[in-house]
């Protein structure tokens, strides 16, 4: 054993690296983001109203979709028929791409209505403003 070092004096240095290291580590992970009380925290505006260039691309997102549902539903048909060709007429195939042709008519014709509402509500030029329940905590 050296001078002036005993068997528990090393290992009480490297505890206490351990903890050390340890408390490093901790503060370097949760640091950054660990603000507590301290930070303000921002209410998103639940009750604005989107400006009409945001209704517009919303508007125009629900029409693409509409489109792209619509081609799919082209599709599904003509699967339909060479099934219809292959399978018969009362092929489970037959029946079964059809149903999916209508549901993609349906969701088609939903993102149509979507897309109109979004146009409309772009075309207006003053929205009726939206404001908070007088109970609510956003209120200002």
């Amino acid at each position: 054993m050296e001078k002036g070092s005993s068997k528990y004096g090393t290992v009480w240095r490297r505890e206490t690296a351990c903890l050390v290291m340890r408390t490093m580590v901790l503060f370097a992970l949760c640091g950054p983001g660990f603000h507590g009380c301290s930070a303000t925290p921002t209410v998103p505006d639940f009750y604005g109203v989107g400006s009409a260039e945001e209704q517009r691309t919303i508007g125009e997102y629900y029409r693409s979709e509409a489109a792209m549902f619509r081609q799919r539903a082209d599709q599904v048909e003509a699967q339909a028929t060479t099934y219809r060709e292959l399978f018969g007429e009362e092929s489970e195939w037959v029946s079964g791409a059809r149903a999916l042709g209508e549901y993609y008519l349906r969701a088609a014709q939903e993102r149509e209505q979507l897309a109109e509402q979004y146009k409309s509500a772009s075309d207006d030029v003053a929205p009726p403003a939206v404001s908070p329940r007088s109970d609510s905590p956003f209120r200002n």
